[in-house]
């Protein structure tokens, strides 16, 4: 049997969503794909990847210091800003 994580990387690739809600397992697949075996899978290792996908964790992108000086602008927003200059507000 494969690890789950190699199992769900296979699912992630043919674009079928997994997601828990209260303790059950929710699935989102374009037609035609959950096969039977697929399916046997999901139903065989269900307790296992709701497990997996309530205890990932994710790592949270730190909020800027309140004392932090204005950040530059990209070279894109740069652009940006400079063609509103020049069209004004359209």
């Amino acid at each position: 049997m494969k690890p789950i994580k190699e199992f769900l990387s296979e699912l992630v690739a043919l674009d079928v969503k997994l997601w828990t809600e209260e303790n059950n397992l929710c699935c989102d697949a374009p037609e035609k794909v959950l096969t039977k075996d697929i399916l046997t899978h999901l139903s065989d290792r269900k307790a296992e990847i709701i497990n997996f996908l309530e205890n990932i964790q994710f790592e949270s992108i730190p909020k800027r210091p309140q004392n932090y000086e204005q950040l530059p602008l990209s070279w894109a927003q740069e652009r940006l800003w400079f063609i509103d200059q020049l069209q004004g507000k359209s």
